[in-house]
């Protein structure tokens, strides 16, 4: 922001757009905003707001009482709760969310609302609800290299089709699943009525992959069955596995 010219401050626009790019951008924009008091400068504000800033507290009343009807309601509530997560006041980031995922949700662009989800999702207070709102839609499909912002056809696939329509774990529901849940969660994310069909091969493979690795061989057997259902490319290998006569067969197939 030192760097531009007086020039380009001079259109409200220009200046708006140039700002809102700006990584250096929250003093000026909080300062266009306390002068002019627009919601489109409070907008700009909030997406750079700090939640340590001295301003958030006062951003923050005023991104309560922006109504339904703004054009800048889902990106000022995005931030509102962004800003009410780091600050940890979870009660009123899901009062916040759940306000906008009860306000014709499903019309806002995909983009949009896996962001909201991703969000929900922090504040699960149950598997089941981290599981409702792990699931995302693509926003878009993209073969090339250079993620072109068109996106890719898929009507030209049988195989690619079917997942135009089909909700997804992203990667941060992805991360968490790997990362954080333990076996004895992730057993029983991957047993849960929650996850469509498609989703439960994969966090099946999960679960077993896991036994095997820790040693634990009761949730072994108890998947192996699952795994010959869901993941039917490997049925051969299971059913090796499946029907070893002794532990170090067993252990063999398993490798």
């Amino acid at each position: 922001m030192r760097d531009l010219p007086p020039t380009v401050r001079e259109n409200d626009l220009t200046d708006w757009l140039y700002t809102y790019q700006a990584v250096d951008g929250f003093t000026h924009a909080y300062e266009k905003w306390k002068t002019t008091k627009s919601s489109h400068w409070l907008v700009n504000a909030l997406s750079h707001a700090d939640s340590k800033a001295a301003q958030t507290s006062e951003m923050l009343n005023e991104a309560a009482k922006i109504q339904k009807n703004s054009a800048g309601y889902a990106t000022v509530r995005y931030h509102q709760v962004r800003l009410l997560l780091e600050t940890n006041k979870r009660g009123d980031a899901k009062k916040s969310l759940d306000e906008v995922l009860a306000n014709n949700f499903e019309t806002y662009p995909v983009s949009a609302q896996n962001k909201f989800l991703a969000q929900r999702m922090i504040l699960s207070e149950n598997l089941a609800e981290f599981l409702k709102y792990a699931q995302r839609k693509a926003a878009i499909f993209v073969y090339s290299d250079d993620a072109n912002e068109e996106g890719d056809d898929l009507k030209s696939d049988a195989n690619l089709q079917k997942w135009a329509k089909r909700e997804m774990f992203d990667d941060d529901a992805a991360a968490f699943l790997n990362e954080k849940m333990p076996l004895s969660v992730l057993r029983e994310a991957a047993l849960s009525e929650q996850l469509p069909e498609h989703l439960k091969k994969f966090v099946v493979s999960a679960v077993w992959t896991r036994a095997f690795l820790i040693g634990n061989q009761a949730v072994e057997r108890e998947f192996t069955p699952l795994m010959t259902r869901y993941a039917k490319e490997y049925a051969p290998l299971f059913s090796k596995y499946a029907n070893a006569a002794n532990p170090s067969d067993r252990e063999a197939a398993a490798m």
